[in-house]
């Protein structure tokens, strides 16, 4: 995969345009490589860290500092490289870090495991249907209208039941 944003140093505005190319789980920038003597060190990479596309004010800070608060350091670091992905590759990055074949399999089919979350006994544990939709929209993954569908999907079979069999079928 390949996508372009602009890049540059740490703690140096942003004002190169860069290709990155996702291979091997990471991202590897085409401006690194021309610039550096060895990329096969990585010595480039660390441009990389600094890499994130125009957008708005960063909605995962407060997520990250969140996990580290809490002593969860990998998580934050993962949410930290994780919100540095260019939209468009973020399904492809946590791809790469699913720890196994359940992970890929959900992230795959992601709208029937947000129906299924959505829809799931105990769901207030993770802040109910709304949390599970806020954390699905922070992620960039679901575009509103899937949202919408998969949502009608998951919660349509009781008010069918209803309207098919009568009041009678709740129980009055």
């Amino acid at each position: 995969m390949v996508f372009t944003g602009r890049t540059g140093p740490t703690g140096q505005p942003r004002d190169v345009v860069d290709t990155f190319v996702f291979k091997d789980g990471t991202f590897v920038s085409r401006e690194c490589e021309a610039r550096c003597d060895d990329p096969a060190t990585g010595k480039g990479r660390r441009l990389i860290v600094a890499a994130q596309p125009q957008r708005g004010p960063r909605r995962a800070a407060a997520l990250i500092s969140l996990a580290r608060d809490l002593g969860l350091a990998r998580t934050a670091r993962l949410l930290a490289r994780f919100d540095a992905v260019p939209g468009e590759a973020r399904l492809a990055f946590l791809l790469s870090a699913a720890p196994n074949r359940l992970a890929e399999r959900l992230l795959t089919h992601r709208h029937i495991a947000l129906g299924l979350a959505i829809n799931s006994p105990g769901n207030f544990l993770v802040g109910g249907g709304g949390g599970i939709a806020m954390m699905a929209g922070m992620s960039r993954l679901f575009s509103l209208p899937a949202v919408v569908v998969t949502v009608a999907s998951a919660v349509a079979p009781v008010p069918v039941v209803v309207l098919l069999l009568g009041p009678a079928v709740m129980g009055k």
